[in-house]
């Protein structure tokens, strides 16, 4: 999925791909839910198909497991887009 959106440059070229995908992480996470990766993919495709509810979800449980640049970005990022400032702010300290 995610190398499909890079070489397009959209993510939303096909949603029924990015259905599939959202599917297949699911099943991946549940068999290893410990894995940054996974999350971090996850919420990226619930930012995708605009839901920003779900990605923040995957975000926390991100961040339970690492906390880092990166993910405290994809957290500020989620925040931002579902017009939280404050929140989004607090991950970007």
């Amino acid at each position: 999925y995610e190398a499909r959106a890079s070489a397009n440059g959209c993510h939303y070229d096909n949603l029924n791909l990015i259905q599939k995908a959202g599917s297949y992480y699911l099943r991946a996470v549940a068999k290893e839910s410990d894995k940054n990766e996974l999350h971090r993919g996850l919420a990226r495709l619930y930012l995708d198909r605009n839901m920003p509810q779900l990605a923040s979800h995957e975000t926390s449980l991100l961040l339970d497991i690492k906390q880092d640049a990166a993910n405290y970005a994809l957290a500020a990022h989620n925040f931002a887009l579902m017009g939280n400032k404050n929140k989004s702010n607090q991950y970007l300290e």
